[in-house]
């Protein structure tokens, strides 16, 4: 810990040492009480929860659209995995600062508004680039026609276990980065014979 830390906390820090479970348990409920750990942005993670389900009931083909469209977009670095972690949370704030949107990280109803609105624009561009580069790296995923089903995620633990990849069947960062190099060829180049 930092000297300049401990110094300015020792009063608490030696107080806290002493302080049984019990105590413990309800300072936490007053600062609970208090506000202190509030859910800023409460109706948005509601929206969330009704639009896309709970935390053990997503929708993760839904949640890996969503990533898609914010990596086509380029807001999105992290894994299409279709899990809401903290970079996919902080894309999703990027793409409301753009839509002049409250920054929640939460697809609440106007974000899910806009995404549709995105989606419907260019609704599978995203996905048949991926199933196009898992078709070149010879993990056939069914036909490229922007759907992502069963033949898809099991294409991707091919092409994970041909690269030796950890098979996961999520689109992960090494995944994203061996298959980036067949998603480029994914589009067929016009003949230039004739």
């Amino acid at each position: 810990m930092n000297r300049a830390f401990i110094g300015l906390n020792r009063p608490f820090l030696d107080l806290e040492k002493g302080w049984s479970p019990g105590w413990r348990i309800g300072v936490l409920a007053l600062l609970m009480l208090g506000g202190c750990f509030r859910d800023s942005y409460p109706k948005a993670r509601i929206a969330e929860n009704r639009l896309i389900g709970s935390y053990y009931q997503r929708n993760h083909r839904v949640i890996m659209r969503i990533q898609l469209a914010l990596v086509d977009r380029g807001l999105h670095s992290g894994s299409v995995d279709g899990v809401f972690g903290p970079k996919t949370r902080y894309s999703i704030k990027l793409f409301q600062e753009a839509n002049r949107l409250p920054p929640s990280g939460y697809v609440d109803d106007a974000t899910w508004s806009k995404f549709q609105r995105v989606l419907d624009n260019n609704p599978s561009l995203s996905i048949k680039k991926i199933q196009g580069g898992l078709r070149h790296a010879g993990a056939d995923p069914g036909p490229v026609d922007g759907i992502w089903g069963d033949r898809s995620d099991e294409a991707v633990e091919r092409f994970q276990e041909n690269r030796g990849l950890h098979s996961t069947g999520m689109l992960d960062a090494p995944t994203w980065e061996a298959l980036g190099l067949y998603m480029n060829r994914s589009v067929p180049l016009p003949d230039t014979n004739g």
